[in-house]
């Protein structure tokens, strides 16, 4: 759900999570934000031909 929205919407929808019967309100949303937006930088490298996780460790 969060890895397939837009990032500028990502945040917000933590929060929506963090606000159901779920959560409520135990989500660090920040920690969150950031954990999705390098998940989201890795795929987008990872997509773009350039090296993988193993590829960078090798370095």
């Amino acid at each position: 759900m969060l890895l397939g929205c837009e990032r500028q919407d990502v945040l917000g929808r933590i929060l929506e999570l963090n606000h159901s019967a779920r959560y409520h309100n135990l989500l660090n949303a920040v920690e969150l934000a950031n954990l999705v937006e390098e998940l989201l930088k890795a795929a987008a490298h990872d997509q773009d031909g350039s090296a993988s996780l193993d590829n960078d460790r090798r370095l």
